[in-house]
């Protein structure tokens, strides 16, 4: 599949998303095309997703089938970043700063607060439904 070209807009901007995790809470945050412009690019063209999260160690991940390879990847993450896991297909958020499975291409930041006690809730199976704010 050909990915559409990304507006001006959307190549130079921060977009404002939320994650809304059901029966928990809703997540404010954006994705910051100057990331990787790529992944975010295409990950702004499947939006809205709905989707379950899993869990592994201090971060939720969910599957989002963008399909994108490595691009500007990291090997650390720190509390509230937002990254797209290449290897799992899978958007992740992250609630502690930590060390992904694998390497991880960055792709925003959460700004809402207190993310422990949110993830404290979270269990695997729990829909989520990420969308443009």
């Amino acid at each position: 599949m050909v990915e559409p070209p990304m507006t001006e807009s959307e190549f130079s901007s921060r977009i404002p998303v939320e994650f809304a995790i059901e029966n928990i809470c809703t997540l404010s945050g954006e994705l910051r095309t100057v990331l990787a412009p790529r992944t975010v690019g295409r990950i702004i063209s499947l939006l809205p997703i709905n989707s379950r999260l899993h869990l592994w160690s201090q971060e939720a991940y969910f599957g989002v089938g963008a399909r994108i390879g490595l691009e500007k990847a990291v090997t650390q993450c720190k509390c509230g970043d937002l990254a797209y896991w290449p290897q799992g297909d899978a958007v992740c958020l992250f609630f502690k700063d930590m060390t992904p499975l694998s390497k991880v291409n960055p792709i925003g930041r959460i700004s809402t607060t207190a993310l422990e006690s949110v993830f404290e809730r979270i269990r695997t199976g729990t829909m989520i439904h990420f969308s443009r704010s």
